[in-house]
């Protein structure tokens, strides 16, 4: 035949069910046998939750700070917060807490050499109501062993610029004490500062360790300050503290200024001098009478015990124009309550009578106490208790 004449017959395609049959039914199978297949050749134990699994342990984290707590933070609004309180005060402490911090000689903290963060504390001073001038640097004159007190060229003296000032002069019913040896122990030295009245003049002994320390101390609490100069006595031991700068009876004039000058250049702020000792030297017109002229040369005061008698005292005195007092005596020639209490009654009797009386004690326990006592009752017998330099004449 021709091809032309030929013609495509079609074809017949195979049915597609036996085939989806056929799928259906190995899937079965499949889904069935898995589990037979699992239970005879597999081990039942292998689907049980068991054995364990070792995992490394996570790095602790840091403790957090109380300022991180929110529980710890101060409402610095609160009204429960007093007026001049800081409310962060508390967790400072608590910072501080766990922190060595070094202190300096007074007690104050310095920074942690180990954390420059540690913070400083500022103190300021608190100034004494009853507080003296502060010391001048212009009533001085120089010396061989260092500043001398003196005039300044206005003509003010350590003697007026370093008193206590006082409406009330020297009369009678007027009564001034000083109590001395004071520098030499620390816990009397402090007690007679912190206790007796400021109108209570007090003297140091020029050898006393940290002087001026002392004396700035005494002035800040308001007592008038006297430096007490060591003078050979009958039973004098050259041995003890101070003697080496003592005026002696058997030393040269210029040995005796010279050793005056380093007493006096020990420290600034004291009105006058006062004797330590004493009596054989004070009688001598020709060994005091040099002494005399210099302290009137540095604008000082000058006050004689009057433990012993020394008649031309208050003539040189006069002669130099030198500020002078012949005190009482000692209120205290034995530490014992009762000789204290029977001379200050006869240091009363004395200020009724006559102006210008001066008592005299040293440092003991016993005569701080006494003194105490008795300055409270003054008012009250009709005597009124003035600063030593009043009394200067």
């Amino acid at each position: 035949m021709p091809p032309s004449t030929r013609r495509r017959s079609a074809l017949a395609l195979p049915s597609r069910w036996p085939h989806i049959f056929a799928a259906l039914g190995v899937l079965a199978a499949l889904i069935i046998g898995l589990p037979s297949l699992a239970l005879t050749f597999g081990d039942a134990r292998d689907a049980k939750p068991d054995g364990s699994v070792v995992v490394a342990a996570l790095p602790e984290s840091e403790q957090p700070s109380p300022l991180d707590q929110a529980n710890n933070l101060p409402d610095l609004l609160s009204a429960e917060a007093l007026i001049g309180d800081n409310p962060t005060d508390n967790i400072a402490e608590e910072l501080a807490a766990n922190q060595t911090t070094e202190v300096d000689a007074l007690g104050n903290p310095i920074a942690n050499p180990n954390n420059g963060s540690t913070p400083e504390t500022l103190t300021l001073p608190v100034r004494n109501a009853n507080a003296l001038a502060p010391i001048d640097p212009t009533l001085r004159r120089s010396g061989r062993f260092g500043d001398l007190p003196g005039p300044n060229p206005a003509g003010l003296t350590p003697l007026a610029a370093y008193k206590r000032p006082t409406n009330q002069p020297a009369a009678r019913g007027t009564v001034s004490i000083i109590v001395g040896g004071l520098g030499i122990n620390a816990r009397l030295t402090q007690r007679a500062i912190d206790e007796l009245p400021p109108n209570v003049s007090l003297s140091f002994a020029a050898h006393a360790p940290d002087l001026q320390t002392w004396i700035d101390a005494a002035r800040q609490a308001g007592h008038e300050v006297f430096l007490e100069v060591p003078m050979e006595s009958a039973g004098f031991d050259p041995s003890e503290p101070g003697a080496v700068r003592a005026i002696r009876s058997e030393a040269s004039v210029g040995a005796n200024r010279d050793n005056l000058h380093r007493l006096l250049a020990q420290a600034k702020g004291y009105a006058g001098v006062i004797n330590y000792n004493g009596d054989r030297v004070m009688p001598r017109s020709d060994i005091v009478a040099p002494l005399l002229s210099e302290l009137q040369a540095s604008g000082l005061g000058f006050v004689a015990d009057g433990s012993f008698a020394a008649p031309s005292l208050p003539a040189l005195a006069r002669s130099v124009d030198l500020p002078f007092q012949t005190a009482f005596g000692l209120i205290d020639p034995s530490p014992e309550r009762l000789i204290i209490d029977s001379r200050l009654n006869e240091l009363a009797a004395r200020a009724n009578s006559q102006a210008g009386t001066i008592g005299v004690g040293f440092a003991y326990p016993q005569t701080i106490d006494a003194l105490k006592g008795w300055t409270a009752t003054l008012k009250s017998d009709g005597l009124t208790l003035i600063p030593a330099s009043a009394a200067l004449e």
